[in-house]
């Protein structure tokens, strides 16, 4: 069964929306032990409540890795790229920047940029030399999160998207949205969802 998936967008306020993100990857589930990693792109009222998601990418990643940490890297470096160049167009089309805030369930990963601890893998500590200058230099915000909440789970995992589909056909990351739409579709199909 495959649920129906509408995107909906609402209106935000210009002035204060911001580029809201989230990164994973799921280490060597792929071919040749290569790691698939992940992304979303979109934006966000300022109080979260609205978001609506303007580009994705699931892939596998540039080089095979050694761990978690240098996978969940690598998709966090590749978000980095992407939400940069999204920061610029809005800047050019806009007249001003875009903050831009990526969220990780890698606690490590986290920890590392911001407690600037260091690792062994040379390949790995200049992806997270670049994460840290671009959380130092106010280019990306990294915000840790729990795997709950990360929207980007099902890019990278074999697994039902509920959460993912809920944002995406409400618009919004507020939980009382998708319990709202649950209810409202169970009144209308006559049965209920399982999550």
């Amino acid at each position: 069964k495959r649920d129906t998936v509408v995107f909906k967008y609402k209106s935000v306020d210009l002035n204060t929306c911001f580029l809201l993100s989230y990164s994973d990857a799921a280490w060597a589930n792929l071919d040749s032990g290569k790691t698939g990693g992940g992304y979303l792109i979109g934006v966000a009222a300022e109080d979260r409540d609205t978001y609506g998601i303007i580009g994705w990418r699931c892939r596998a990643l540039r080089r095979v890795v050694r761990s978690t940490m240098a996978g969940e890297t690598l998709a966090l470096g590749d978000l980095l790229d992407e939400a940069e160049a999204v920061c610029d167009v809005w800047k050019c089309v806009m007249g001003k920047e875009l903050r831009a805030t990526a969220v990780t369930d890698c606690r490590s990963l986290y920890d590392h940029i911001h407690l600037g601890k260091q690792v062994t893998e040379k390949r790995l500590r200049c992806e997270l030399f670049a994460l840290r200058e671009a959380q130092k230099e106010k280019t990306l915000e990294v915000e840790w999160a729990d795997t709950k909440q990360q929207l980007a789970d099902a890019l990278t995992k074999s697994m039902v998207a509920h959460r993912l589909i809920q944002v995406i056909n409400n618009g919004s990351l507020r939980e009382e949205d998708a319990q709202r739409q649950r209810a409202k579709t169970t009144a209308v199909m006559g049965f209920s969802y399982p999550w």
